[in-house]
């Protein structure tokens, strides 16, 4: 697997996109209830709180791209400022990125219990930078598809679960 650096993101897309294991967040509440998790990189704190089924979606999202011969960024990708309909700017980030002739894709994995159509639209977001592609379970696939997405292909199972990948 080809790896893709941040400097290499941000040329490609002329955004001011930031790697998640370098970006430390602590919201007003983790700081008033002195969570154990306050301090810790976008990236640290997506582990911990991640659970195996988005570990396994990503983790096949990746070898999938990687067998398409696509170059990958494995850590959360983030982009301040997204925030189309308010004047307050704020955070997105996706799971992932890859390029591929100068192509960048920003890919995000939404578990189910994790999707509805207002998180799909907040991470849509991000389409100023770069397109975005999802990872998710097929029972979802209505939700996307009432946004223009289609279902690309099967890219893996875990459990019960059939992981596919939509695009636009």
């Amino acid at each position: 697997m080809q790896y893709l650096s941040i400097p290499r993101l941000q040329d490609l897309t002329g955004y001011p996109l930031r790697d998640g294991a370098r970006v430390t967040h602590t919201s007003y509440e983790e700081a008033y209830y002195k969570s154990p998790t306050a301090g810790w990189s976008i990236e640290r704190k997506d582990r911990y709180h991640s659970s195996m089924l988005h570990r396994r979606m990503k983790e096949n999202g990746m070898a999938h791209y990687g067998r398409l011969g696509y170059r990958i960024f494995p850590r959360q990708v983030g982009l301040w400022g997204c925030r189309v309909n308010s004047d307050k700017s704020i955070w997105r980030w996706s799971d992932f990125a890859v390029e591929k002739h100068d192509r960048v894709t920003l890919v995000e994995c939404l578990t189910p219990w994790n999707l509805d159509t207002e998180q799909i639209t907040q991470k849509r977001e991000l389409e100023i930078a770069a397109p975005v592609a999802f990872i998710c379970v097929a029972g979802s696939l209505p939700l996307f598809r009432i946004q223009g997405f289609r279902h690309r292909r099967k890219i893996g199972r875990f459990d019960r679960y059939h992981i596919i990948l939509v695009i636009k």
